[in-house]
């Protein structure tokens, strides 16, 4: 026989409103947040490791995604 809850649907996530995002250009005091978005990629081996002053050095090559409530949430980089 199967359990009643089996039968159920899982119960909905909690409502988050979407966060308005933003897209800027990265500058030399985003080298702290730009570090540390990148280390869960260094462990896995997908970025080579770079130091603050490495991403305060290269800022230019970053674009940053952030939300007014928290904050820088996301980068991306390229060299042209």
């Amino acid at each position: 026989m199967t359990p009643r809850s089996a039968l159920l649907p899982a119960a909905p996530a909690a409502h988050r409103p979407p966060q308005r995002m933003a897209v800027r250009p990265a500058g030399p005091d985003d080298a702290s947040a730009l570090y540390r978005l990148s280390r869960a990629f260094v462990r896995t081996g997908e970025l080579r490791a770079r130091s603050v002053a490495d991403y305060a050095r290269d800022a230019g090559d970053f674009l940053i995604a952030e939300s007014a409530v928290r904050g820088v949430e996301g980068c991306g980089g390229a060299q042209v």
